[in-house]
């Protein structure tokens, strides 16, 4: 019994992944508390413990992704959508390691889709590729990744 109860433990471990697949309002990491607070349509104030770390008024959409952690570190990815279709989401990388936390450059090439890990400590983040609007034309764009990490930013195609 006390087998099947270990096994048991480690396929809820597996299956459950420890950042969200969806984009939340609000994630707790390592004492850290990040919130997306939207006041209007497209106003949208991000805060690290209760401090401002951005305020963002040019998407209708903003969530968190994560978190991504490893090596002592800790990462969220602000997942920002315009609210078209043709261009589905962006991305920006938090880095809640420093104090005050960092916030990375846009990047993304369109595709909701994003892959993140960390590695020696930088956040790596890949995106998808993405087609746009294949009806009327839209050409592929290949993903790409980031690395972000101690306030550096690097495209690493």
């Amino acid at each position: 019994m006390q087998k099947i109860s270990a096994l048991l433990a480690f396929a809820v471990f597996v299956v459950c992944p420890a950042h969200a697949t969806e984009p939340v309002t609000s994630l707790t990491v390592r004492d850290h508390q990040i919130t997306v607070r939207t006041v209007g349509q497209t106003d949208h104030v991000i805060a690290v413990d209760g401090s401002v770390l951005t305020h963002d008024t040019n998407n209708e959409r903003v969530g968190l992704l994560g978190p991504y952690t490893g090596q002592g570190h800790a990462y969220v990815l602000l997942a920002e959508s315009a609210g078209g279709n043709a261009c589905e989401m962006q991305f920006q990388a938090v880095d809640l390691t420093t104090s005050p936390a960092r916030l990375s450059p846009v990047f993304g090439d369109c595709s909701p889709d994003v892959h993140a890990r960390v590695s020696r400590g930088t956040l790596h983040a890949t995106t998808g590729d993405y087609t746009g609007r294949p009806s009327v034309g839209s050409p592929k764009t290949s993903g790409e990744t980031v690395v972000f990490g101690d306030g550096k930013f690097t495209p690493a195609r």
